[in-house]
């Protein structure tokens, strides 16, 4: 009797065996590998796929591997620089960025990325200027900031108000500095106007 039933205990467990779905154990490095294509374009997708679930060591070697396959892919370098962003290693993120520039000089994402990494360097002046240069290659219409103007000195600005003040001032003649040459008009009282013709006063001087 005890041996009836362990036969049709174990008779069970093989129908329910054969009916379930199949279970398969799967390495999540092989996951993450089948997003991969085995190009450089394909390997750059992975890299992002790792950074984007934290695995930063994993997507610093799949963009290495990217950027070994094809030297001239742009994305696997700001890949690069993106990890090491992440790592607190802005020196080599800088480094990555400038060989992906000398590629690509026309992307704006990669000014942005450096700009990151020089402000990560304490370097807030450059980092400006490279946003600026990525809103320039983003919009083409917006002109560069000029440069500052740097301030008058408190000296400079007296002279030029002398200066503008000697200019723009009028000395008005003094009284009998006119010329008494030719005719003229001379009052004599506050009714007697006299038109002199001659050089002379009309009194007699």
């Amino acid at each position: 009797m005890r041996w009836t039933l362990t036969i049709s205990s174990a008779a069970a467990l093989a129908l329910c065996a054969c009916a379930s779905p199949k279970l398969e154990i799967r390495e999540i490095g092989q996951t993450h590998r089948d997003l991969s294509d085995g190009t450089s374009d394909g390997r750059v997708a992975l890299g992002l796929t790792q950074l984007a679930m934290g695995n930063v060591g994993l997507a610093l070697e799949t963009f290495r591997r990217a950027a070994r396959e094809d030297p001239q892919s742009y994305r696997a370098l700001q890949g690069l620089a993106e990890c090491y962003l992440q790592l607190g290693k802005p020196a080599l993120a800088r480094r990555s960025l400038e060989q992906a520039l000398a590629l690509r000089p026309d992307v704006p994402e990669l000014y942005r990325a450096l700009a990151a990494a020089a402000q990560s360097e304490g370097k807030p002046e450059e980092a400006a200027a490279l946003r600026r240069e990525a809103l320039t290659r983003t919009n083409p219409t917006v002109p560069l900031a000029p440069p500052p103007v740097p301030p008058v000195r408190s000296t400079e600005a007296a002279v030029i108000a002398v200066q503008d003040d000697t200019r723009s001032a009028t000395v008005d003649p003094a009284p009998g500095s006119l010329p008494d040459k030719g005719p003229r008009l001379v009052r004599l009282s506050l009714g007697e106007v006299a038109l002199m013709t001659k050089p002379g006063s009309p009194f007699g001087g």
